[in-house]
Order: C-alpha cells, then sequence, then structure tokens
C-alpha cells in the first residue's frame, strides 16, 4: 500500500512537472514570437485560440493511440509492437495547419510545442521527440506554398518517405532493428505521413471557415476572371474591369518585390473598384 501511495504521487508529480516544462515553453515562444514587432500583427485571440484548439487535439490524439495501442497489443494475436503504434499519429498534420494559415515562421516554434507534447505523452523519449520535431518542421516545409489541394496530398507521400527513413534511425538508435520491427514502423510511419495529408487538406476548409482565414487556394479562387461579379462588372463597367485587372498585374509585380503576398495584392486589384457595379 506504501508503495502504490508513493507511485502515485511520483505519477502527480511527473504530470505536474510536464505541464510545467510545456507551459514555459509556450511562455518562450510566445515572448520570442509573437511579442517581436514582426509577428505582432500574430498576436491576436483568434491565432492563439487556433494553436491552443490544435495542441489539445494533438495531446489527445498522442494519449489515445497510446492506449490503443496498449490495448492492440494485449487482445490480440498480431505481433505489433506498441512503441510502433505511435508512428501512425499524424501530429505533423497540426503544424501544416498553422503553416498554411499562419506562415511557416509561426509554424516552426509550434513545431518544437508538439513535438514535446508528443515525447512526455509517449514516455518522455528523446527519439521520439526528434521524430515529431523533424516531421512537422518538414510537413510545414513542403505546404508553405500549396495552391492546389493535390499538392496536400504530395506533400504526405513525401512526410511518409521522410517516417520510414525516421522511424528506421528510431529503431536503430533503440538497438531494437529487426526484420519485424523494421517491417511495421515503415508501415505504419508511411501511413502516418499520408494521413497528415488527407488530414490537412481534408481539415483546411473546416478551418478557414471557423477563423474566417483566406488561404491562397481560396484567392486563387477569387482570382478567377470568370466569377459572376466580374463577368458583371465587364459588361457593366468595361473601363474599370481593364484598368482593375491592370491594376492587379502591377500590384502583384510590386508585392513579389518586397515579398509580400503578390496572390493577396493581385486579388484586392481585381476587387477594388467593385462598388462600380452599382454607382
Amino acid at each position: 500500500a506504501l508503495n502504490q501511495q508513493k507511485e502515485n504521487q511520483g505519477i502527480q508529480f511527473s504530470g505536474f512537472g510536464a505541464a510545467l516544462i510545456l507551459f514555459t515553453i509556450l511562455i518562450v515562444i510566445h515572448v520570442l514570437y509573437l511579442h517581436h514587432p514582426r509577428y505582432a500583427r500574430m498576436n491576436t485571440p483568434k491565432n492563439i485560440l487556433f494553436m491552443a484548439l490544435l495542441l489539445v487535439l494533438v495531446m489527445v490524439t498522442v494519449k489515445l493511440s497510446v492506449s490503443i495501442a496498449s490495448g492492440f497489443t494485449l487482445t490480440t494475436p498480431v505481433s505489433m509492437p506498441s512503441d510502433s503504434m505511435i508512428y501512425a499519429v499524424p501530429v505533423a498534420a497540426a503544424a501544416m495547419l498553422v503553416c498554411i494559415f499562419l506562415g511557416f515562421d509561426i509554424a516552426l516554434p509550434f513545431s518544437l510545442a508538439v513535438a514535446v507534447c508528443a515525447a512526455l505523452l509517449h514516455g518522455e523519449r528523446l527519439e521520439i521527440f526528434l521524430f515529431f520535431f523533424i516531421s512537422s518542421v518538414m510537413g510545414a516545409y513542403w505546404v508553405r506554398h500549396c495552391r492546389e489541394r493535390k499538392l496536400f496530398i504530395i506533400a504526405g507521400l513525401k512526410l511518409g518517405l521522410l517516417h520510414i527513413l525516421l522511424a528506421a534511425a528510431t529503431s536503430m538508435y533503440a538497438a531494437e532493428l529487426s526484420g519485424a520491427r523494421l517491417a511495421w514502423d515503415s508501415s505504419l510511419a508511411f501511413a502516418g505521413g499520408l494521413f497528415c495529408g488527407i488530414i490537412t487538406v481534408g481539415m483546411a476548409p473546416l478551418v478557414e471557415m471557423t477563423f474566417h482565414y483566406t488561404t491562397d487556394i481560396t484567392l486563387l479562387e477569387l482570382a478567377n476572371l470568370d466569377r459572376p461579379i466580374l463577368r458583371k462588372l465587364m459588361l457593366e463597367a468595361p473601363g474599370t474591369y481593364h484598368h482593375s485587372v491592370v491594376v492587379g498585374s502591377l500590384v502583384e509585380a510590386a508585392a513579389s518585390e518586397i515579398e509580400a503576398n503578390p496572390l493577396l495584392a493581385k486579388v484586392c486589384g481585381y476587387y477594388h473598384d467593385i462598388g462600380k457595379v452599382k454607382k
């Protein structure tokens, strides 16, 4: 009974310590990034809420995967290592979503936070932290300029191949490299990378509607000159329509020169005189 009491106290202290570590990391990220003048526009309640929800979702997903893996290995005759299930958890999808809506500069420290969460919830292992940190950073990097939905799946395939390499390296580091272990790790790791691409492309429209974000994919849809409002402008005010198209091309080139968002500038140019449809 005394040993059980000490074990329970140890678990409580361990959980408190893990929460304190994560809290410290989040505070440091907030001070270094969101308080910096360059990222001041990102320091809004909406953006912080969005990242907080993703962080909670990652923690819940990792915790469920650990529970499912232990139950799966105990109740089935298939000899799958319990640690292999963690490779299938699409942790990198959170960093990919942050990159799409807030940019790669914010996705980089966010990747650090989700990797720490995954490692703390999975036995506080260094190799798990490195696996998810590298995965999240590269996943965000591969979707930073995605303007077509199929590119998210391609990014997921690239991430799956990277996961296979990282899983093999992790098994070698843990001195658990065997044929069966490598097969399980590679299969689940590749599936995890592919899941990241699928989840990202599926959740992006939902996040966009919920938080009123605008992605480059939406901007491309708005830049289509066959949209009804632009066709109406062409018929009712053809001079203004031609002027808007020229302005769109000019500001797109100007935005490229100063490293602003050229697609956003072009769309704003197309619609800046849209009121002349009525007057």
